[in-house]
């Protein structure tokens, strides 16, 4: 993530808890980076809301969010993982 310039920024996980979810926090948080855990329960408004209140920087999501995180992608400039 060092190579997208996201050192020191806010990174959002959305997605269901996995090997995944798990590895991309770890990763956050050893690299210096601060993780904002979305809760994969939240209605499509609150995954939107929460986003954009926490000001994260990138988001890395499960393909299942896709239609949401385009809609906030045309509202905030935030890169995509």
């Amino acid at each position: 993530m060092y190579s997208i310039g996201l050192q020191g920024k806010k990174i959002a996980i959305l997605g269901k808890n996995r090997y995944e979810w798990a590895l991309s926090y770890v990763s956050i948080l050893l690299g210096g980076m601060i993780a904002v855990p979305l809760d994969k329960g939240l209605t499509d408004i609150e995954i939107e809301n929460s986003i954009l209140r926490s000001k994260a920087d990138a988001i890395i999501y499960e393909e299942k969010y896709q239609d949401i995180i385009e809609k906030i992608k045309n509202k905030r400039r935030v890169k995509f993982i």
